[in-house]
C-alpha cells in the first residue's frame, strides 16, 4: 500500500524490486541516516558538544536534552539512530555546520554526491517541511552507502540500549 518503493541488492546497488522509486515523499525520521553518515564522515568522535537551548527545544521524538550538559559526537550517534532523537539531530547538525541550515546544504549536496539526485534536506531530523523530500530510491542510495561504515552498521546492529546521562551508549 506504500505510495512508493524500492528493494535493492546491498552489495551490487541492482534494483531486485521497485514501484515509483522516483516518486516524491518526505522521509521523516529516515532523515537520519543521511546526518549520521555526516557525523561519521566527519570524524573526532570524541568531541564533545554542549547542548545550548535551541536543541532543548526540539519537540517530538526527543531525549530531552538539558542545557550546558556534554556528550560526544559518537554517544549522540546512539541517541540519534536508536532512539530516533530530533534533539539529538539539531545538535549534532549545529556542532558540524554552524547552522541548521548550513547543514541541510551539506546533506544535500552528500546525497547528490551519492547519486541521490532527487533529494532536498531542510533539517537534520526530518520534521515535515514541505521542501524536505527524497524518493525511495535515492533513500535507498544513503542507505546502502551508510551501511558501508562500519561504525553506522555497529550503531544500526546495537541490540540492548539504555540512554542515561551517567552513562551514554558508546563510551
Amino acid at each position: 500500500s506504500a505510495a512508493g518503493a524500492i528493494v535493492i541488492d546491498g552489495q551490487t546497488g541492482g534494483t531486485l524490486y521497485e514501484v515509483n522509486s522516483d516518486a516524491p515523499q518526505f522521509p521523516a525520521s529516515t532523515t537520519k541516516a543521511m546526518t549520521a553518515l555526516l557525523i561519521i564522515e566527519a570524524g573526532n568522535l570524541d568531541k564533545e558538544i554542549e547542548i545550548q537551548a535551541e536543541e532543548a527545544k526540539v519537540g517530538e521524538s526527543s531525549l530531552q536534552l538539558r542545557v550546558g550538559e556534554r556528550y560526544t559526537r559518537r554517544q549522540m550517534l546512539y541517541g540519534l539512530m536508536l532512539k530516533s532523537a530530533n534533539d539529538v539531530a539539531h545538535s549534532l547538525g549545529r556542532d558540524n555546520a554552524g547552522t541548521i541550515e548550513a547543514f541541510a546544504k551539506k546533506m544535500t549536496q552528500r546525497a547528490k554526491e551519492l547519486g541521490a539526485t532527487n533529494t532536498n534536506f531542510k533539517n537534520p531530523h526530518g520534521l515535515h517541511d514541505v521542501e524536505h523530500y527524497t524518493t525511495p530510491h535515492d533513500l535507498a542510495v544513503i542507505a546502502r552507502y551508510a551501511m558501508q561504515q562500519p561504525l553506522f552498521r555497529q550503531i544500526v546492529g546495537t541490540k540492548r540500549y539504555s540512554w542515561t546521562r551517567a552513562t551514554p551508549p558508546g563510551m
